[in-house]
């Protein structure tokens, strides 16, 4: 038997080629000639790397598990011997996991992650090597994106928009290894295509992103009036392990765990819920949590994402899903396993969002108010503009945003989008309203206009500033329904003192104290949706109707001036996107 690595990998790389002795039919499928298509073998492993296995390993070595996977797969997999060698890994190093009905791409992800290993295309064969090893084996592929980056159809090439799809690409599939950020990948524009050079991993998923990019403009083009049939869509949206996942995180289950080993605990979530579970171990040495720490938890009728919260919590781990399976890692990892998704946001463009606090219609609203609402309002910190993994790019000619981010934040961003547009639908369907319900109780801003005193500190000889006390007189008579003469209004009425006849001012600050002293003054306390400021000049007062009513009546009586603009329903609040 053959023991050591570097014979082994040889033989084994030489019984790849056909050069060993085989089985007579089984020779001649070998040996057979090359097609005419020299890179008719990259397609055949493309293929296989798509195609569904299943596979269970417990400490089994890496050279038996190449060996078995080439076997599911029917393609050439050979492990770079000599890039192992380089970081100290052992051939036959243990390698455990439990995959079922997982594409061999995604499989390999899982078990090679352990290792700090990858795999790559080279010379006719799918081989497992290191990270540094596969940059140097960078492929490059032309992408035809002419229907992403074109206007319209009358757009001339120097309008094609390139930056929108490359600043797509590369925030949203892994940001570090593009040259711009000093890795090694590279993007360029040409004639209505992209350029690239990276690792066949990264490649496959640029596939994967455009083909979910161009699903989504579809949708935003269909519904550019009204809301799209979904919020979002993925590469796997529609993949049965994926939906089994989401199924299975949904699903109430009881739990009775006592001193259980995290390991078992996965297990039983696996077997019951029938999908792919695994523990990022990597990630777990990291933080020095074993996949043996003890689980303690009991809960009754409870959905597994619930109770998965609730568990990891204790340990601080947390889960994602990813690749096809619900992998169980740390915080850390799990905001580098960002889930893309794109939101088609056609019907949310180019509209007058209702009217703002003076009544005026809004500005017609893009795809920054758009970003701007879903940064401010859904998990804020985990943005990349504020230093967090989340990113987000747009294609304005397109209307679809591609959001990179953890998969909770993923719900909040469609639960907002939901209720945006529940919004628009009803302000559609009573125009001229607001979202605020109406009735006796809706408030209203209102800006009243008075008149005020010279700034300058020598005041005219025939205008003064009410004497101090004389709020609290105008408001006795004005309670008791006394003329005002004495007081002589606020536009222009005299006063008799000493046969001169003197303009008396009531400053803004007093005379809304005497507004909110006279007129329901519980209500300025207690209500949360009014509001009253004194400016020069003017009083901004939000309140009911009636209020309003009232005040008009006061001021009428001091004589003061309100102007009569459109007075806008807007609850407690005013202005903004929605």
């Amino acid at each position: 038997m053959l023991r050591h690595p570097v014979l082994f990998g040889a033989v084994l790389f030489l019984w790849h080629c056909g050069c060993m002795d085989l089985p007579a039919g089984e020779k001649a499928e070998k040996t057979s000639p090359p097609t005419a298509d020299a890179t008719d073998w990259r397609g055949k492993l493309e293929l296989a790397l798509d195609k569904r296995v299943s596979v269970d390993f417990e400490e089994q070595p890496l050279n038996e598990v190449v060996e078995y996977l080439r076997e599911q797969a029917g393609v050439t997999i050979l492990v770079d011997v000599r890039a192992l060698d380089d970081v100290g890994l052992p051939f036959d190093s243990p390698v455990s996991g439990k995959f079922s009905d997982m594409p061999l791409r995604s499989v390999l992800r899982h078990s090679l992650r352990e290792f700090d290993l990858t795999w790559t295309l080279r010379d006719g064969a799918l081989v497992i090597t290191t990270p540094e090893e596969a940059e140097c084996c960078m492929e490059t592929r032309v992408y035809d994106v002419l229907d992403l980056v074109r206007l319209n159809d009358q757009s001339a090439p120097d309008e094609y928009d390139y930056h929108s799809i490359i600043s797509l690409i590369t925030t949203t599939i892994a940001p570090q290894s593009w040259d711009t950020v000093g890795g090694p990948g590279s993007i360029e524009a040409f004639r209505g295509g992209v350029v690239i050079s990276q690792t066949p991993d990264i490649l496959g998923q640029v596939n994967d992103v455009l083909a979910i990019f161009r699903k989504a403009k579809k949708i935003a083009e269909e519904h550019t009036c009204n809301a799209p049939p979904t919020v979002s869509i993925d590469f796997y949206e529609d993949d049965p392990a994926v939906v089994r996942i989401e199924r299975a995180l949904e699903t109430p289950m009881t739990f009775d765990f006592v001193e259980t080993a995290l390991h078992d605990v996965a297990e039983f979530i696996a077997t019951k819920c029938q999908i792919n579970v695994v523990l990022d171990r990597r990630a777990l040495d990291d933080v020095g949590i074993g996949d043996d720490v003890p689980i303690t938890f009991r809960a009754n009728d409870m959905r597994v994402r619930h109770a998965l919260i609730h568990i990891l919590r204790n340990i601080e781990l947390t889960w994602v899903c990813r690749n096809h399976a619900l992998v169980i890692t740390t915080p850390d990892e799990a905001d580098d396993m960002l889930l893309t998704m794109a939101y088609p946001v056609a019907d949310l463009l180019g509209k007058k969002l209702g009217t703002d606090m003076f009544g005026d219609p809004q500005r017609l609203a893009s795809h920054d108010d758009v970003i701007d609402l879903l940064t401010s309002v859904v998990a804020p910190q985990t943005w990349d503009d504020v230093g967090g993994p989340g990113s987000f790019e747009f294609c304005p000619h397109i209307a679809v945003l591609v959001v990179s981010q953890a998969p909770d934040v993923h719900g909040h961003v469609a639960d907002l989008l939901g209720k945006v547009r529940r919004h628009l639908a009803e302000c559609q369907a009573s125009p001229g309203t607001s979202v605020a319900p109406q009735g006796a109780d809706a408030t209203r801003l209102v800006i009243y206009s008075v008149p005020t005193a010279p700034s300058n500190t020598a005041q005219s000889s025939s205008v003064k500033s009410a004497p101090k006390g004389s709020v609290g007189q105008v408001g006795d008579a004005i309670a008791a329904g006394a003329p005002l003469a004495q007081f002589g209004g606020m536009g222009g009425g005299t006063s008799g003192t000493g046969g001169v006849s003197v303009q008396v001012v009531i400053p803004e600050g007093e005379l809304l104290t005497l507004i909110m002293d006279l007129i329901e003054p519980a209500s300025w306390r207690e209500r949360d949706d009014v509001y009253a400021r004194a400016v020069p000049g003017s009083l901004v007062i939000r309140h009911t109707d009636a209020v309003h009513k009232q005040i008009g009546k006061l001021l009428g009586r001091l004589n003061a001036r309100r102007p009569a603009p459109s007075a806008t329903y807007m609850g407690g609040g005013g202005g903004g996107f929605f």
